[in-house]
């Protein structure tokens, strides 16, 4: 009520769309329909995140590795439950997770550089229990006395160096078992390849009456297999730190992804980045509409779907779901720019009249 008759806002708080359905229009027809209009995210068919961090050498170089493992829903649950494609999930992948991801460690990688370089050591702000420079004292004025103590000083100075001096000669030389340790260490880990034998289906055994078929199956999985390796091979073209990108369109359970760094990169925690990719990266939606719901006919009111969020001119193309005559939503603003001054008052009264209806 204060923000039609206070405010009188263009934007409410809680805007929302009754849609009414026609005659024609069964319920199944109904309940896809909401779903197709609802927006869906990649968080909300995700069902665990992984990552680990790991250092992997070549020759003399190392690199610091994010091996990251996404455990989508099975694809059976998520495409009945969302009306959504397998596919759309790969393309929101790949045209939106991986640039998204990429783009937010990027910065924060920049970001936590720059911090590190602000606060580098310096005389003003030394770093604890480094030295920062040699502080010169004047001489004292003395007599013999001073001359004695300097001597002592310079003997415990020599008979402490020789000390360490020796110390440190007992450690130069590992044993055999570090020497083993840096042996294991220095050796490059095998890189895993993008058509490993674990992603690889065995293949069927050979039916002399049904070659044509068995020849044309595998002619479709030689061509499926050729498409994901074109399409890993353009991302890793597109995004030098990404490594590795798997992602079986026939399962559509479980994609993971590799980005590579240089070792000298700052410590970074991606799991939250990784979250906020997927919370971000939309599968499908239309601008201005959140959750959409199926509410079935009761107590004289006819079945229709709720909106959160406000697109009338949109739903112009779906009057063969809905009677396009019986479009309503309580934000006034919207009302009055599409349908004029009488639908805007209309909308007034109506939403008044619900303010008092129960006093």
């Amino acid at each position: 009520l204060r923000e039609i008759v206070m405010t009188a806002s263009n934007h409410i708080m809680t805007p929302t769309m009754t849609l009414k359905l026609n005659k024609q229009t069964d319920e199944e027809t109904a309940r896809l329909f909401a779903k197709t209009i609802t927006k869906l995210t990649l968080a909300e068919v995700v069902d665990k995140l992984k990552v680990r961090e790991r250092v992997t050498s070549q020759g003399s170089a190392k690199a610091k590795v994010y091996d990251i493992q996404i455990d989508l829903f099975p694809s059976e649950a998520y495409c009945a439950e969302y009306a959504i494609q397998v596919n759309d999930v790969l393309r929101t992948l790949e045209e939106k997770f991986i640039p998204r991801l990429v783009k937010l460690t990027e910065a924060e990688l920049k970001k936590r550089t720059s911090e590190k370089s602000l606060s580098s050591p310096s005389a003003a702000q030394p770093e604890i229990g480094a030295s920062v420079g040699v502080i010169e004292e004047a001489r004292r004025e003395g007599g013999d006395d001073d001359d004695d103590d300097d001597e002592d000083l310079d003997d415990a100075k020599r008979a402490s160096s020789s000390r360490n001096n020796a110390g440190q000669a007992s450690y130069e030389a590992p044993d055999e078992g570090e020497q083993e340790i840096i042996r294991r260490q220095d050796t490059p880990e095998p890189e895993s390849d993008d058509e490993g034998t674990d992603d690889k289906p065995k293949a069927a055994p050979v039916d002399n009456s049904d070659s044509d078929t068995d020849m044309e199956d595998s002619g479709t999985f030689k061509a499926k297999k050729l498409a994901n390796k074109d399409r890993a091979e353009a991302l890793r073209g597109k995004y030098p730190s990404l490594t590795q990108f798997r992602f079986n369109p026939d399962d559509g359970s479980l994609c993971t992804i590799q980005l590579q760094y240089d070792i000298s990169t700052p410590k970074l925690l991606l799991l939250p980045l990784v979250e906020n990719a997927a919370r971000t990266s939309v599968i499908q939606f239309i601008p201005g509409l959140g959750s959409c719901a199926y509410i079935p006919a009761d107590k004289g009111e006819p079945e229709h779907v709720i909106t959160e969020g406000v697109n009338l001119l949109a739903m112009r193309d779906y009057q063969d779901i809905i009677n396009p005559h019986s479009i309503y939503s309580n934000s006034v603003s919207h009302m009055l720019s599409l349908y004029g001054v009488e639908a805007a008052r209309a909308t007034i009264v109506s939403e008044v009249g619900a303010v008092f209806e129960g006093h």
